[in-house]
């Protein structure tokens, strides 16, 4: 006999390590858990999934996540939340976990205020979701970007005097990529938080230049000079790139890291943070806590409104800020 029959889904971006956060959610007894393929659009569309230790425990290794996700418009009109509360209820499912960034959580939000149980665990690897110091994915996506890095710093040593620029993803956000250029040793990062300051970053390649005869730049996705690019889009460095090239009158030689950012097989650390996320998840329904994102804070797992997350945007990491600024990266 079961106490609760719990959905859950991945929305939106995939994300290295959220198979520990199902593995974690079953760790409780006395609840079933269902997936849904396909995020939000999957309630409606597909037959629930039941999630077993079995099918979780080797799983949470692999960067191919058990449930598929998918971008959805579906709850973001009363029709598609109405159809995602039918099937839910046909289904005899009664709170729903969300693993997705920002839009699925305003989406989560939208269904708790139609009464429906609801919790968010925030997956993305760019960690620019308010009220978390830590998104699922966002590790295992330095990871990722450090092995570039590392490989631009070896062919930059053999082919001295090159200028390199490396762009990340991130989202809107330059969370990622300034993590990104602080822990790999990067030389400038170039994020849309901050100001696109030419004489300055043209200045401070001049100096890298001749201190080590090479020089590498991170710069975000979502750092455009021009209408010409718009979230989402990749190549926006390369205008960045050209305007470096026109003063330095060094050729940048660019590298788009691109979709590999988003999966391969997950860190330990991804994988240790997910499944305290997915543990504490089902706490939170055991005790009836809903309306809520599973999310970090001073490293320990904390319950976060979701009303608060759907109208916030988070801030830079200070810490990260004040050691890129002293290293003259940002």
């Amino acid at each position: 006999m079961t106490d609760k029959r719990i959905g859950i889904i991945t929305s939106g971006g995939d994300a290295s390590g959220i198979n520990a956060v199902f593995h974690g959610l079953l760790v409780h007894q006395n609840i079933d858990v269902f997936g849904f393929q396909g995020g939000y659009d999957g309630i409606i569309h597909n037959e629930p999934i039941h999630l077993t230790n079995s099918m979780t425990s080797q799983a949470i290794l692999n960067g191919e996540s058990i449930l598929r996700t998918a971008r959805s418009k579906a709850p973001l009109t009363e029709a598609g939340r109405k159809a995602i509360l039918k099937k839910l209820t046909e289904h005899k499912i009664d709170s729903l976990v969300v693993c997705g960034g920002d839009g699925s959580g305003k989406a989560a939000y939208l269904l708790s205020e139609m009464d429906l149980d609801t919790l968010l665990i925030p997956m993305t690897i760019d960690n620019n979701i308010y009220g978390s110091e830590y998104t699922v994915g966002y590790y295992t996506a330095l990871e990722s970007i450090r092995t570039c890095v590392q490989r631009i710093h070896q062919t930059g040593h053999n082919m001295a005097g090159r200028v390199f620029m490396i762009e990340t993803f991130g989202g809107d956000s330059g969370q990622l990529t300034l993590a990104a250029a602080l822990y790999c040793g990067a030389d400038i990062a170039i994020i849309p938080e901050r100001n696109f300051d030419l004489q300055r970053i043209t200045n401070r390649i001049k100096e890298v230049l001749e201190e080590k005869q090479q020089c590498i730049i991170l710069c975000c996705e979502a750092s455009f000079l021009s209408k010409a690019y718009h979230l989402g889009d990749q190549g926006a460095s390369f205008e960045v790139g050209e305007q470096i090239t026109k003063i330095t009158k060094e050729r940048v030689r660019h590298t788009i890291l691109g979709y590999c950012q988003r999966a391969g097989d997950p860190e330990i650390a991804d994988i240790e943070k997910a499944l305290l996320m997915g543990y504490h998840a089902g706490e939170s329904l055991r005790n009836k806590i809903t309306g809520q994102m599973i999310g970090f804070k001073d490293n320990k797992v904390t319950c976060i409104p979701l009303e608060e997350i759907s109208s916030m945007k988070k801030e830079l990491d200070q810490n990260n800020c004040i050691l890129a600024e002293q290293l003259k990266i940002i």
